[in-house]
């Protein structure tokens, strides 16, 4: 069982990305490659890019995940939506 209770459940959070213009298509490949991010894709914005994150837990993608993204060149803001679980 995972740390949310739930045994093999994926924790989902959606990823809202504001970045510089000339950068955002470089933020969008470099997070297609990386683990843990189920795609992202440019949108029109604000803002600038919709990405899913899901791992095993919502503390990994708290404490690791958003932080990478944050440190991404080009990355303004971002801001975490968490799925939530409903039923």
């Amino acid at each position: 069982m995972n740390r949310d209770g739930d045994a093999g459940a994926m924790r989902k959070a959606y990823i809202l990305i504001n970045t510089r213009s000339p950068y955002t298509w470089k933020v969008v490949h470099a997070l297609r490659r990386r683990p843990g991010v189920a795609w992202a894709d440019a949108v029109t914005g604000p803002p600038s890019i919709i990405c899913v994150l899901e791992e095993a837990d919502a503390e990994t993608i708290a404490s690791t995940d958003v932080p990478n993204i944050r440190n991404l060149k080009g990355v303004e803001r971002v801001v975490t939506c968490f799925a939530i679980k409903g039923e």
